[in-house]
């Protein structure tokens, strides 16, 4: 029995990690002053996932410390809705200036042959803490063969933004995930061998050993270890990430395609995940679970929050093809043929910044009133601002919102367009549109 196990482990492995290519989309950096100031306050964060899967061996996952930093901030959380009804959450990631990818199962259910109404995308999301804002995808691009029977083999997805957040924010690179070096797949069998000396005919001794082996392989071999960070649904909504090798399932991929076996820990909303290398590109995306028969019939294992060895629980990713990289460069040009599907969303409100700077020399009070993405449209105020500061606040309008001031002890009305009544008094609030960028400003003055 072991002789077998072993000789299944090898049998599959067949390393695949990282190395530059020639094809590499580059990734983007962002000058610090470029990128927009996170929000001040923190703000609810949308419904949360509740459930654990895909813990191979020992549960290694981390938090960052912070996700306003690169390249946190290229890595986002997707909300879709259907019908009105939240239908789950996944993770995506920038990669242009208005393009994010991530696994198509997020945007496409199957067991009602349709997209997803309406998708979301929250960058550098952390629990109740939404940074940067929400932003809708307008389009999306997907393999026609994921519609089919194998569409397990073909979860991969492009999406477009409503704006391009990407010149802000900073996104990752991309390029072609190729093979592991021959000496350190040698080696690495041979180490597999000694475990299997060692174990002494213990089948369960052995893939525990080879398990937490394989887990450890990035440390041996940084150089090849790739890493993700994803939304994971028992984590509420904070990012955490993995690191680990990934090896090539020969019986499940194709020329075009290429499927993976991964030893990082994935949940339900780590879907789409990008697996990126230490020049931050990314080499694959995070898919699906598959889980043996063994560990289904377990009675000492809840299915529902599965944890086993190597062979029991597989975590599934796609590579980054030759033939994929080219989809996804001309998926951005808008050029696809019968292989692709285009799907065009309906645009929805964003979740956009307004940024109040305080350019007087004494302190300045102000009101707003804009459409809360949850309450709709409400008069909130007075923010107190001391000279020189800024505060922040996030409004769902795509038209505009109003504003109001007060300097001192004096009001100062900087508007007639409209007039709300706040603590017993009526003021004057002043129209401003809403350009479609990342960010909008106001500077108060002492004028």
């Amino acid at each position: 029995m072991i002789q077998q196990s072993k000789n299944l482990i090898l049998s599959s492995l067949f390393i695949y990690v990282i190395s530059v290519s020639a094809q590499v989309s580059a990734p983007y950096i962002p000058d610090i002053k470029d990128v927009l100031s996170p929000l001040p306050i923190q703000q609810d964060a949308f419904k949360k996932l509740d459930n654990k899967i895909g813990v191979i061996g020992i549960d290694s996952r981390y938090k960052p410390s912070k996700t306003t930093e690169f390249p946190f901030t290229s890595i986002g959380q997707l909300i879709m809705d259907a019908s009105s009804e939240s239908v789950g959450n996944c993770t995506a990631t920038l990669i242009a200036p208005s393009y994010i990818i991530t696994a198509a199962h997020c945007i496409y259910d199957h067991d009602i042959q349709s997209f997803v109404d309406d998708v979301k995308f929250i960058p550098a999301n952390d629990g109740e803490y939404i940074p940067f804002g929400v932003y809708s995808v307008t389009q999306a691009y997907i393999l026609s063969g994921y519609l089919k029977q194998d569409h397990k083999y073909s979860d991969i997805a492009i999406l477009k933004l409503s704006i391009p957040l990407g010149n802000q924010l900073g996104y990752l690179g991309y390029g072609i995930i190729s093979d592991l070096p021959r000496a350190i797949k040698s080696n690495i069998d041979r180490n597999i061998d000694n475990l299997q000396t060692h174990a002494q005919g213990n089948k369960d001794k052995f893939l525990e050993s080879v398990t937490q082996y394989l887990e450890m392989l990035h440390k041996d071999y940084p150089n090849y270890a790739l890493r993700y960070f994803g939304y994971s649904g028992d984590k509420n909504s904070e990012l955490w990430g993995d690191q680990c090798i990934a090896w090539k399932l020969d019986e499940k991929s194709t020329d075009r395609l290429f499927t993976l076996s991964v030893l990082c820990d994935l949940q339900p909303g780590a879907s789409g995940s990008s697996f990126i290398d230490s020049n931050n590109l990314i080499k694959a995306i995070g898919s699906y679970h598959r889980i043996s028969e063994d560990l289904v019939n377990s009675s000492s294992n809840n299915i529902e929050n599965p944890q086993g060895n190597f062979l029991d629980l597989i975590n599934i990713a796609h590579g980054i093809s030759p033939y994929l990289f080219n989809l996804i460069e001309n998926w951005q040009k808008n050029i696809y043929e019968n292989e692709t599907i285009r799907h065009d969303f309906k645009q929805t409100d964003n979740w956009q910044q307004v940024t109040i700077k305080n350019d007087c020399n004494e302190n300045m009070q102000l009101a707003m009133h804009y459409k809360d993405p949850r309450q709709g449209w409400n008069t909130k105020g007075f923010w107190d601002i001391a000279p020189k500061e800024k505060v922040a606040i996030t409004t769902a309008s795509l038209d505009y919102y109003y504003y109001s001031s007060i300097k001192g002890e004096g009001v100062s009305d900087k508007g007639k367009d409209l007039y709300k009544d706040l603590y017993g008094q009526s003021f004057g609030f002043q129209k401003v549109k809403i350009e479609n960028s990342f960010n909008n400003n106001i500077n108060l003055t002492c004028d």
